[in-house]
């Protein structure tokens, strides 16, 4: 090269001749090949900097938008970044996270795969699965359970883009609570996501969202102006902020705020339809909005668009008393879209009224009606479901409103929700396949049908339940749901022959087909209890009682054959027996009141003052509201007067209802403890409007004769024995007044017929003894249905010839088969189906006597 150089110096021998015969046009200057050389070298080095440059701004690019809330700009991004790295595990990673976020499982799965594949981490593979769960609106204890696990690994993140990753666990999380409109666990979640990133537009987005739904207008619109503080250009925060002031009647800023947005997109429909809306509120603007809308139809539209613009044309045509336009495009209008809200149709019923057309008037004024109707029920069921979030009978019921609206998706929505809180819903995996069928999704329909099918053994043993608590309307509307599984035959049969029982029809026929269900191993168990109460109920006590049994030696602890046998054994009149049962009873059901309201019972019918007062407490504290409230609470005080606890008695009858018992108990207090006065005021209040009650009238002869007034306790003891003519002790009382008038002879009858009661009465508690103690003796139960007959206990003289007639009958049971003979079961431990009914829910009414016997 140095040569070169110097060549280049030097003067040629005949330069000075050239250069003064002229001058020659320039030589090209060659450019050497090690430049090109250089260039190129240069290239090659710049370009793998170039393409890492250009593939990092996508990449950073793509994270930008992914914490701005739009997945659908990261996907953009990361999809051209894929095409020029295929083999790139962290670009399949994160187009697998944005395709998440923007809602695309299968999308997302398949980039999830792909990232597996090559080599990306898996515990961030396994996270992102998990929040894909979580952000579906999968419910399981055990998700939660990792949920919450997330949460701590959140808090204790410190690699790169931390925000991101407090943006991904909360907005999954609030996103799965909204996929099954539970609000207000979305609302906490999003109130933590706000607090932990000021800034997120995302969350102040979806926190925006639950506001609006919750019909709080002005909270959703600060938060849409949080958003545009933070982003002015947000097109969505802008037009949703707008219809929120919209609805919270503030027109002319709602008009600010569309001009804004068409500034922006001209073309957005939202926007024009928006400020149509606006203008036609404002009143000033009602032919611009018209004419607004009209440019608007001449647009592309969807069908949802195009329906609304013609409602809205519809009510500005009715305002200007414009009646045929406004059935013109009402009409129109509904032809595209049926709405749940009743406005169109009332809009339709008042044009067509006020031309004359009455028919039609009627017609839609009745369709809004309905409309209403069902948009209050839709109403009602979305504030219990927010009550009780984690029912899915509320959810598939919401299902049902909005299929009968014609509103097939939002249906959808709601079904699956149902069958997400409960995998097992019959009804809703039902729906879900006929729903899909209909869209041609055959593949999905062909999995909700194989999920309707495995959740029949789960309605099943709902329905049987059901039947175990007498809830006869539900057995009969579910048998129909388990009629078309062919698997089903024997157990739709079984509750159908149960159903007869319980309603106490064609029971012969129905204990036959009971019978012969028991042979089938699988429903052995509840075949026999059905059995047991259908035998009990014709009165064949030994052959049900065989049935309990046999169920009780397979399952000590169930509860149904536990109160069978406390029926039977009361009937018989067994009570150490049916005592034992009844507290078998109360052990396994921690939850049911009645046997301690029954053993209290039975307890101050001897009596067992003290001991009753416990029963009835034991009662009462289980279930402090039952049924039978009033009726303890009476019992109680009246045991606590016989006590002579008169404070305590009139503390238990505090909270008692009036009533002529609850007075008389009063006056008793009053009476005992010497306030003769006040007991005389409280009875004679009383039997002016209880003029039979015979304890009061008893009572109030007592405190006539205190009084010296014969004559008056003569009448009142006169109108207890009419009242009351079994009563020996009504009799004795008048004999002793009549023997004090002077009435000898009236009073010698009626202390012989007191005699004669009384001597029935001592009788019938020694034959109820020895009924307990000779469970066999048929001879005593005669003895103690003639006797109830003498007293004029015809409940009890019937219960008691029907023991008769059960004891008396040939003891072989009328229902052939295995279901009565105890035997070695034949029971399938793989499939046992409990026998066992809900806790406090008997078969038959609870045995309580109605007279007291004492």
């Amino acid at each position: 090269m140095g040569g070169l150089i110097v060549k280049a110096k030097s003067t040629p021998p005949n330069a000075k001749a050239s250069h003064e015969s002229g001058p020659k046009a320039p030589r090209p200057r060659q450019t050497r090949w090690w430049a090109y050389g250089a260039g190129v070298l240069c290239l090659a080095l710049a370009w793998p900097l170039y393409q890492y440059n250009v593939s990092h701004w996508r990449k950073q690019g793509a994270l930008s938008f992914l914490e701005a809330g739009d997945p659908a700009a990261a996907i953009r991004l990361l999809e051209v970044e894929q095409k020029a790295a295929p083999r790139d595990a962290e670009i399949a990673y994160w187009l697998a996270v944005s395709h998440r976020r923007a809602g695309h499982v299968s999308i997302f799965q398949d980039h999830l795969l792909r990232a597996k594949e090559l080599g990306y981490s898996e515990d961030e593979l396994y996270r992102q699965h998990l929040l894909m769960q979580i952000q579906s609106g999968a419910v399981n204890p055990e998700l939660e359970r990792q949920a919450d696990g997330l949460v701590q690994d959140a808090e204790n993140y410190s690699g790169p883009r931390v925000d991101l990753y407090i943006d991904e666990f909360y907005e999954a999380r609030a996103r799965g609570y909204l996929a099954n409109y539970r609000l207000f666990d979305a609302e906490v979640t999003l109130d933590h996501w706000v607090q932990a990133r000021p800034n997120s537009i995302p969350a102040r987005l979806m926190r925006a969202d639950i506001r609006a739904r919750e019909v709080n207008f002005r909270a959703a619109e600060r938060e849409y102006r949080e958003v545009l503080a933070l982003s002015p250009g947000n097109l969505e925060a802008r037009l949703r902020r707008a219809l929120m002031l919209m609805h919270d009647h503030q027109i002319q800023e709602a008009i600010q705020e569309y001009r804004i947005c068409l500034q922006a997109a001209p073309q957005e429909v939202r926007a024009q339809m928006g400020l149509a809306e606006c203008e036609y509120r404002s009143g000033d603007g009602i032919e611009a909005a018209r004419e607004r809308l009209k440019k608007l139809l001449e647009q592309k539209l969807s069908v949802k668009e195009r329906a609304e613009a013609l409602f809205l044309l519809g009510e500005i045509a009715r305002g200007q008393k414009e009646s045929k336009l406004a059935i013109k495009y009402l009409t129109e209008a509904l032809q595209l879209l049926s709405p749940l809200d009743p406005a169109p149709y009332l809009t339709l019923s008042t044009a067509y009224s006020s031309l004359g057309q009455r028919a039609e008037a009627a017609k839609y004024l009745k369709i809004s009606q309905e409309k209403l109707a069902r948009f209050n029920r839709v109403h009602d069921l979305v504030v219990k479901v927010a009550q009780s979030p984690q029912n899915a009978q509320l959810r598939f019921e919401q299902g049902n409103l909005y299929a009968e609206e014609g509103q097939m998706e939002e249906a959808a929505a709601w079904w699956n929700m149902a069958a997400r809180f409960d995998p097992q819903l019959q009804a809703a995996h039902e729906k879900l396949a006929e729903y899909y069928v209909s869209k041609g999704d055959s593949e999905r329909a062909e999995h909700h049908r194989g999920l309707a099918e495995q959740s029949t053994v789960a309605t099943y043993n709902s329905l049987w339940l059901d039947l175990l608590d007498s809830n006869t309307k539900s057995v009969r509307e579910g048998l129909p749901k388990l009629a078309g599984y062919a698997s089903l035959r024997e157990p739709v049969e079984l509750l159908t022959l149960g159903l007869n029982v319980v309603e106490r029809k064609d029971l012969a026929r129905s204990a036959q087909g009971l019978g012969r269900l028991t042979n089938n191993p699988k429903l052995r168990m509840r075949a026999l209890t059905m059995l047991g109460e259908a035998l009990y109920v014709m009165g064949d006590y030994h052959a049900a009682e065989r049935a309990y049994l046999e169920v009780l030696a397979t399952s000590p602890r169930n509860v149904v054959a536990h109160r069978g046998l406390q029926l039977i054994y009361y009937d018989l009149g067994d009570y150490d027996r049916m005592e034992t049962h009844a507290l078998e009873v109360a052990k396994i059901d921690q939850s049911d009141y009645r046997p301690h309201r029954l053993l209290g019972f039975l307890r101050r019918d001897t009596e067992s003052w003290e001991t009753a007062i416990v029963e009835y407490k034991e009662s009462l504290r289980r279930s402090p509201h039952q049924p039978t409230r009033e009726e303890v609470l009476l019992e109680m005080a009246d045991c606590y007067v016989q006590l002579r606890k008169y404070p305590e008695a009139l503390d238990m009858l505090i909270d008692a209802r009036p009533s002529a018992q609850k007075t008389y108990l009063e006056a008793q207090c009053k009476y005992a403890t010497k306030h003769v006065p006040a007991a005389k005021k409280l009875l004679d209040e009383s039997l002016q409007t209880s003029p039979d009650h015979v304890q009061s009238l008893l009572l109030r002869s007592d405190i006539a004769l205190t009084e010296d007034d014969a004559p008056a306790a003569r009448g009142f003891l006169e109108r207890a024995v009419e009242a009351a003519p079994y009563d020996n002790n009504a009799h004795q009382k008048l004999s002793t007044v009549l023997l004090r008038l002077g009435e000898k002879e009236g009073a010698r009858k009626e202390a012989d017929r007191a005699k004669e009661l009384l001597d029935l009465h001592l009788r019938f508690s020694e034959l109820n003894s020895e009924a307990s103690q000779r469970p066999k003796d048929i001879a005593v139960r005669k003895e103690l249905a003639a006797i109830a007959r003498q007293l004029g206990r015809e409940e009890e003289a019937k219960r008691w010839e029907r023991v008769v007639a059960g004891m008396t009958a040939d003891p072989a049971p009328t229902v052939k088969g295995p279901a009565v003979p105890l035997k070695p079961l034949e029971f399938d431990p793989s499939n046992p189906l409990p026998a066992v009914g809900k806790p406090g829910s008997p078969i038959g009414p609870q045995p309580v006597p109605k007279a007291k016997g004492r």
